[in-house]
């Protein structure tokens, strides 16, 4: 006791088990020489107390974890430690609840010990790991040493080969497009490509970060400003890509990850196995079948840097602001999933379902303030500007132009067609002869309010269905092709305005309870018509189909089809074109199968036809219109083209 009264641990109030410590040298040879326990010593060293300089795992805890507080870790496993040379066997080991209160101290907290012992429990190589055993400690290592030995065995290039492997698998799906460990700007290519921004993953042995970021790394910015194999080029898309950067702090416990899932792998196999217990090959496929999520969560942890566009630069030289994620439980198997939420939060970043920005906002940051730009101008800015967000896909971009024509600060030019204030939605085209124009040029240059169009020569009083004809239907100043055109049935070059197919047909497009009020509840029944014999809606999104899928079927009095028709790209170049058309039923599956392709596909197109044809007629002078457009508006869908088929008092 003489080395307790010399040291006085100021928690120490009695003597206690735990104060009895084998890392003072004649302790430990009371224990190993005097007391015969010399089979422990590989348990001292290695889990209680180091000796010739090695650290003992109960240090490594207590330094890492209480540090700054008394050396819970190491009272635990003393306490243990006391409890395992017991005799007769039965009595060897201490139950955790007698652990607690036997470390339990006026100065020490439980909860604190509690988590000493987890910690402990889970690292330690000579802890008994039979399921119900006592906290005691063994002479042969347990199946944690096996595992560790097993570590200290694999390949270093099968172990960089497979973590190459699986940091590819972590990032390659979702809304940007991976590129992985350039080496040099001439590698990150400076084009729009398949239309995703770039995420620019680093070499972990190229790139690394430490505690303090104070600016970009040397090759991060050298990419970011430079393109070509000699770099004396210049970056135009500035805002088009991203870049993951590992913490220099985690890529140990990241290699680490991917050892112990190969040792683990080579563990289970049969031929390795078949002498252990069966605890223990419960406990090995138990580590096995988890070793990926702690792969996959090792590896995001380490590429927790993210450098991202922006005006808000770390320093000069780069346009590159910082931030570091935090990953949640939902983003373990998608590394893009968590970039895509911290830039977001950020506002650096918009989904297709996220509000555009203020039309004024985007027309005094770009070119658009000069009074014109193409629309294809236009996005490009949103990809070479580091002060605009990024967008994912087109969709926001295009809302952007429809939101600015509602608030009367936009007019859009495509063609022969023009869009205003007041005018219905309709799609807006990223070409070179898309125009957009603030509204005080379009009425400086005679663009807005359009001149109205000339009277169509009438022909004759009245057509073949019994609908009177009249000058043709305007939109903005611009006129709808005919029926008859070259274009096909229900389309016109302005892309299905609203107007008359043909005796008896009607169209509109628009979102869809407009586009199903203006024909059922307005077109159809002004014509004269007293039935609906059948309705088409036409949708070019997957997202809309998906969700009036999920409410188009059991429609009273309807026979429903659906049919689906278009094209993907693979990442690794693979195109597949598809056609379907069936019931609902068995629409189900297959809307399933295009939604999980489209998540990974570089390109799409998918325009989905829901056909209900009304047995004896949907009645106009009745309920059963606006009964069936509250049914299929359950889910908000976006544009769609409605063709109605009447039956013509």
């Amino acid at each position: 006791m003489s080395e307790l009264w010399k040291a006085q641990p100021q928690d120490a109030t009695a003597i206690h088990l735990h104060h009895i410590d084998p890392g003072f040298e004649p302790i430990r040879q009371e224990f190993v020489t005097r007391l015969g326990q010399s089979l422990y010593t590989p348990t001292i060293s290695n889990d209680i107390a180091g000796d010739r300089g090695k650290t003992a795992l109960a240090q490594e805890i207590d330094r890492s974890s209480y540090k700054g507080l008394p050396p819970y870790a190491s009272y635990v496993a003393r306490t243990i430690f006391i409890h395992s040379i017991a005799f007769p066997t039965s009595l060897q080991g201490i139950a955790p609840d007698e652990l607690r209160f036997s470390v339990l101290a006026p100065t020490l907290e439980i909860g604190f010990i509690e988590d000493a012992k987890k910690r402990f429990q889970e690292k330690s190589a000579y802890l008994d790991d039979r399921p119900g055993a006592p906290l005691r400690f063994l002479t042969e290592a347990n199946l944690t040493q096996v595992v560790e030995r097993q570590i200290l065995l694999s390949d270093p290039g099968t172990i960089r080969a497979e973590l190459n492997g699986r940091i590819r698998t972590t990032y390659l799906a979702g809304e940007f497009e991976l590129n992985l460990f350039p080496g040099m700007a001439g590698e990150v290519p400076d084009e729009v490509g398949g239309g995703k921004p770039l995420l620019v993953l680093l070499s972990y042995d190229s790139v690394s970060i430490g505690s303090v970021v104070d600016q970009a790394p040397e090759l991060v910015a050298r990419i970011h400003k430079h393109v070509g194999s000699d770099e004396r080029g210049f970056r135009k898309l500035l805002n088009n890509l991203v870049f993951a950067v590992a913490d220099e702090g985690r890529l140990k416990d990241m290699k680490r990850s991917i050892a112990r899932a190969l040792a683990l792998q080579e563990l289970v196999k049969p031929d390795r196995s078949k002498d252990m217990a069966l605890h223990q090959q419960d406990k090995l496929k138990e580590w096995f079948h988890g070793s990926a999520k702690d792969a996959n969560q090792a590896i995001q942890h380490c590429y927790r840097h993210i450098f991202y566009p922006s005006r808000q630069k770390l320093s000069e030289g780069a346009d590159l602001a910082h931030t570091a994620l935090e990953m949640t439980s939902s983003e373990q198997f998608d590394g893009q999933r968590a970039i895509i939420r911290a830039l977001r939060d950020l506002s650096k970043l918009r989904l297709p379902e996220d509000l555009p920005d203020a039309p004024t906002l985007v027309r005094d940051r770009t070119p658009l303030r000069k009074g014109q730009i193409s629309t294809l101008d236009l996005r490009g800015e949103f990809r070479r500007d580091a002060g605009l967000p990024i967008l994912i896909g087109d969709a926001v971009f295009t809302k952007g132009i429809r939101d600015g024509v509602s608030r009367s600060e936009y007019i859009y030019q495509y063609r022969d067609l023009l869009l205003g204030p007041g005018d219905p939605p309709t799609s807006i085209a990223i070409s070179e002869d898309a125009f957009v124009f603030t509204m005080t040029y379009a009425k400086e240059h005679g663009i807005w309010p359009p001149v109205p169009a000339a009277p169509a020569t009438p022909t004759s009083p009245t057509n073949s269905g019994g609908i009177a004809p009249g000058p043709p239907t305007t939109f903005g100043g611009s006129v709808p092709s005919t029926p008859n055109s070259s274009e096909g049935e229900g389309e016109s070059k302005l892309g299905g305005l609203p107007g008359v197919l043909s005796a008896g047909s009607f169209k509109y497009e628009g979102p869809l309870r407009e586009a199903l009020k203006v024909v059922l509840l307005e077109k159809a029944k002004s014509s004269g018509a007293s039935r609906i014999g059948s309705l088409n809606i036409r949708l070019t999104e997957l997202l809309d189909a998906s969700r009036l899928l999920s409410v188009a079927g059991g429609v009273a009095g309807a026979a429903t089809k659906v049919g689906f028709e278009g094209h993907y790209a693979t990442m690794t170049g693979g195109e597949f074109e598809f056609e379907f058309t069936g019931s609902i039923d068995d629409a189900l599956p297959v809307k399933d199968f295009l939604t999980s392709q489209f998540r990974a596909s570089t390109e799409k197109m998918c325009v989905a036809n829901f056909t209900l044809t009304f047995t004896g007629g949907l009645i106009l002078d009745s309920d059963a219109p606006e009964k069936l457009i509250e049914k299929l508006t359950q889910q908000t869908v976006g544009a769609a083209f409605v063709t109605a088929t009447a039956n013509v008092v």
